[in-house]
């Protein structure tokens, strides 16, 4: 049997430090807590993606990431399936972590249906409007995901139906390209409301990989942070989101309550990956370190 390297070892070395390192000086920022129009103010992304689908964490590892970035909740939607985010939501209870909603994002050609409070999946194959009705038949509510021009057409005959829209979405910080306008969004929701005025607005990251999960969030006005009455409060449209401007959107008598009695800073978010506190950044340095130092092994190796 032949045996490690130095260099080898040396690399090893570096990632145990590191994950020591790591593990030891992360950072686990305290929810918001505030009550606002005598409700609790939670924190939710309410847009996340794991492995299961096109994500890049486990159920598990997104849960720790919400922890880190200091969420009050979220709602794992995975396309066309809801098994991960029952996964995640005992996950999170067992490490006393963000509350986790079970949603699912119904996918399909013609439109994408953001689901929260499910109980099963909803089956991507039905036309939306029954999808939206199975969704109601569970108790869960439907949002519009990131209701670009090219899903208008399947969006608006179901408008008052719909139980929300995504507003606020990366799409806004991104370049345009074809087929995701940053205007389409704000466009659509204003005539959606227009139509139904009873739509809440939702803030998410849409989050598949990276350090951004927690850019645009959904301030929930909430009983309690029980994953039910979460879901209740955006039943009942208790949300506010902020948009990248800085302008809030959502229930006028609860952004009344912000504007006259501000919420305490939010907590702080790592969203360029750049460390928290000395500690944190050289823990990751010398995580990079032996990953640059495992790879030219690999190369070398092989050359």
């Amino acid at each position: 049997m032949k045996r490690p390297s130095w260099s080898a070892l040396v690399a090893l070395t570096l990632l145990a430090i590191a994950a020591t390192l790591g593990a030891a000086v992360d950072p686990h920022p305290a929810p918001l807590t505030a009550q606002r129009a005598g409700y609790e103010v939670v924190e939710a992304d309410l847009h996340v993606h794991t492995r299961f689908s096109d994500g890049f964490l486990s159920p598990f590892d997104v849960v720790w990431n919400a922890r880190r970035q200091g969420l009050g909740a979220l709602a794992i939607t995975e396309h066309n399936v809801v098994f991960p985010a029952l996964m995640a939501r005992s996950y999170a209870r067992m490490i006393d972590g963000p509350e986790v909603i079970v949603g699912e994002e119904i996918t399909t050609r013609d439109a994408h249906l953001l689901a929260y409070g499910l109980s099963q999946t909803v089956s991507a194959r039905l036309p939306t409007l029954r999808a939206i009705a199975e969704v109601h038949a569970q108790g869960g509510v439907v949002v519009a995901a990131h209701p670009v021009q090219r899903y208008w057409p399947a969006l608006e005959p179901v408008i008052q139906q719909l139980d929300g829209v995504e507003l606020v979405h990366p799409i806004a910080w991104r370049p345009r390209r074809e087929g995701f306008d940053k205007d389409d969004i704000p466009t659509f929701w204003e005539r959606a409301r227009a139509d139904n005025p009873r739509l809440f607005a939702t803030g998410s990251s849409d989050y598949h990989a990276g350090p951004v999960l927690g850019l645009g969030t959904t301030l929930i006005f909430a009983a309690t942070r029980n994953a039910d009455d979460l879901v209740g409060a955006l039943r009942a449209g208790r949300t506010v989101v902020i948009d990248r401007e800085g302008r809030m959107h959502g229930d006028p008598a609860l952004i009344e309550a912000l504007e006259r009695d501000p919420l305490p800073p939010f907590p702080p978010r790592d969203l360029a990956f750049q460390g928290q506190g000395p500690l944190d950044t050289a823990s990751r340095l010398l995580a990079l370190a032996g990953l640059l130092l495992l790879v030219t092994l690999r190369r070398t190796r092989d050359g």
